[in-house]
């Protein structure tokens, strides 16, 4: 049964793929389409072979896992996916002539099977007199796959090895246009940048390893050896996005007494504020004032009109800063707190220049930030952090955009806006995740992404405002809303991911019963890991398929350095999967290193440290290649969805609303079993 879902679930995704809204390539054929599945499920001792197969493979046995795939391989019928795992078994132990045997029965059976290819080109690449046959086998899959990163990734190092430059670098630039966490394509990219003396461009691959690592000592080496040869100043190269005039909003409609939020702005991964030794700032409307917090009446100690560029500089002595003037007047020392207000709160806004935002994660960057309410500077170390002061409503219209996307069907945004308000009111009341930092929320993806005004659409705002004061409940208090984008197919009890259960955060299969099974044993989990199934979450009309299906190839050195960075392991020996939920989520991972071997069981260490920069989520598959010793050279590892996986899955939302024409009350009770809409006053 499992397999004739798989093959369901693999012309669902294609067909979505090809489907005339999203490509011009020409339909796939039923072989691609619909490959054979693993062995029926009445046969049992093949099913048993492959669990075994895969369990062995998980824990570095890979002989005796090449074997048991063997002899599952020569059972009747004759399975592709099965031929494909032999290869890549025999390939992980440098078996590579045997690899390129089982790939080719696995072609035999499918000519279109991308991980077969996969294997077959990498084989070319590194085997044959002349790479050009690897050109053929990685290039097809292009055509069966065109968003899968690896394959434009292998074909940038095999038109490198042809010295066919332009070719390469297209190929290395299309790598995370396809999938933008595979950030281990910029080294070999940024290198071939500096080969051919292309220095500016060679310089900001080095950067943007160097934003997720900042120790990374080849980035580090690239961008100090490049330095003195850029063309223009660093700051130019990078520029950040800028704001020139400010919104003309419209005012937010209150209904009764408006909630207020304090938000952090500028914070890290973490959450944690990130300090700042200058901010540049100017407002719209009628000007600002800057004001001393007391505990009687505030004192007005300067007052800026509107589109004047003001200066706060931290100063040395602790807990005082310096104001400059437009003029360059300075002014002070002021001790901090500081209160910057508009005069006219409802119709202006504050912009704060060269915002850094997303750090840690792939997309940072830096740009001016226009942000509704007012803000409070705090002392903190060093320097500052700011606290925007907003309204609910208004801080709705700026989450919603920046955690959905607004193209997404009504009643998937409707759904986002109810669980954003009432996440946003958890924190606040309940879990107070940065109250020693005074402030509510953080800015990014630890408690809500928050990008300012203008991240803000009227199609976004019209769903915060048809769902004004609705929050979710269960048993008359507030749901801890948690959301994720992509849930890969089914999302996660909350005690399988963070160990702590909670009776509405159940996992839930993400598409139709009838077409959608969840993986039972270590083979169909291996294959619902790699393979596409029939969910809601995987349609490419709203979804990138990076984010449903993606393998990262990591050398072992990002791993062995971060690792080692983080619990002293010394030289990567292995990675061994210790345990798994249900939900196909590591639970338990041992680190095996020439120091000291470790287990990590929290899934945001696992993702923080596996990469450079984090994996999409924990639903993993870790497959090791060995070098001529028998340690781990590189590893692939292949992964479903993006995020945590609990609660909500904004994907799937948007393929219910879609493809089941559901309210986002029923999404909301899908998701969160056991709830029930409420109004908050």
């Amino acid at each position: 049964m499992w397999g004739r879902l798989l093959l369901a679930g693999i012309f669902f995704f294609f067909s979505s793929c090809w489907a005339g809204e999203a490509s011009s390539v020409p339909a796939p054929s039923a072989e691609l389409r619909a490959p054979a599945g693993e062995p029926e499920a009445s046969s049992v001792p093949v099913r048993r072979l492959l669990d075994q197969a895969v369990q062995e493979r998980e824990e570095g046995k890979l002989r005796s896992a090449a074997e048991l795939f063997l002899r599952a391989a020569e059972l009747p019928p004759g399975d592709p996916h099965i031929f494909n795992e032999l290869g890549w078994t025999w390939f992980y132990q440098r078996e590579d002539h045997r690899a390129l045997e089982a790939w080719d029965k696995a072609l035999r059976l499918d000519s279109r099977h991308p991980l077969a290819l996969l294997g077959k080109g990498i084989y070319e690449l590194e085997h044959s007199s002349s790479p050009w046959p690897a050109v053929f086998s990685l290039d097809k899959i292009t055509r069966v796959w065109p968003d899968f990163a690896p394959a434009y990734y292998y074909l940038g190092k095999t038109y490198e090895v042809l010295e066919k430059w332009p070719q390469a670098l297209q190929m290395y630039e299309r790598t995370p246009a396809e999938d933008f966490s595979f950030q281990e394509v910029r080294l070999p990219w940024g290198r071939l940048l500096e080969k051919l003396g292309r220095t500016d461009e060679a310089w900001k691959q080095y950067v943007k390893i160097l934003d997720l690592d900042s120790s990374h000592p080849e980035a580090l080496k690239g961008k100090n050896r490049l330095a003195p040869l850029l063309s223009k100043k660093p700051e130019d190269l990078l520029p950040a996005a800028k704001i020139t005039s400010a919104a003309h909003l419209v005012p937010v409609p209150q209904r009764g007494e408006p909630v207020f939020l304090r938000v952090g702005l500028g914070t890290s991964a973490s959450g944690n504020p990130v300090l700042r030794k200058s901010i540049q700032f100017w407002s719209g409307g009628r000007g600002f004032e800057i004001l001393k917090k007391s505990s009687g009446k505030p004192q007005v100690l300067q007052t800026g009109a509107a589109q004047e560029r003001w200066k706060i500089v931290a100063a040395k002595k602790t807990g005082f800063c310096w104001v400059f003037s437009p003029a360059g007047k300075r002014l002070g020392p002021y001790a901090l707190p500081l209160r910057l207000e508009l005069l006219e709160p409802d119709r202006s806004t504050f912009i704060l220049e060269e915002v850094r935002y997303g750090q840690g994660f792939p997309w940072t960057g830096r740009s001016d930030r226009e942000y509704r309410g007012n803000l409070e500077l705090f002392w903190r170390g060093g320097g500052f952090y700011l606290v925007n002061l907003v309204s609910l409503e208004e801080y709705l219209y700026s989450v919603l955009p920046s955690e959905m996307e607004e193209s997404f069907p009504m009643e998937a945004l409707k759904s986002q806006a109810v669980l954003a308000r009432t996440q946003a009111l958890y924190r606040k009341k309940s879990l107070q995740p940065h109250r020693k930092h005074g402030y509510d929320l953080c800015d990014d993806q630890h408690c809500q992404v928050y990008r300012g005004v203008r991240k803000e659409s009227r199609r976004t705002s019209r769903a915060v405002e048809e769902t004004w004061g609705e929050v979710l409940g269960y048993e008359g208090k507030l749901v801890h809303g948690v959301y994720h984008s992509t849930c890969g197919g089914m999302t996660h009890p909350s005690e399988q991911v963070w160990r702590a259960r909670v009776p509405y955060l159940k996992g839930v299969l993400d598409g139709d019963p009838s077409e959608l099974k969840p993986p039972e044993g270590a083979w169909e989990m291996n294959q619902w890991i790699k393979y596409p199934p029939p969910a809601f979450c995987g349609l490419r009309r709203y979804v990138h398929p990076s984010k449903f299906r993606w393998l990262r190839v990591i050398p072992k050195q990002e791993l062995e350095r971060n690792l080692d960075r983080a619990y002293r392991t010394g030289r990567l020996l292995g990675l061994r999967v210790l345990e798994r939920a249900s939900s196909g989520h590591l639970r338990m991972l041992l680190v095996q290193g020439s120091r000291r071997s470790v287990t990590i069981g929290k899934e945001h260490l696992m993702r923080r440290h596996l990469g450079l920069g984090p994996l999409r989520s924990s639903v993993v598959s870790i497959e090791a290649r060995l070098d001529g010793q028998g340690e781990p050279s590189e590893f692939f590892v292949y992964g479903a969805g993006w995020g945590h996986g609990v609660g909500l899955c904004q994907s799937g939302a948007a393929g219910r609303a879609h493809l089941g024409r559901a309210t986002h009350e029923q999404i909301l009770k899908a998701y969160f079993p056991g709830t029930q809409l409420e109004k908050y006053e």
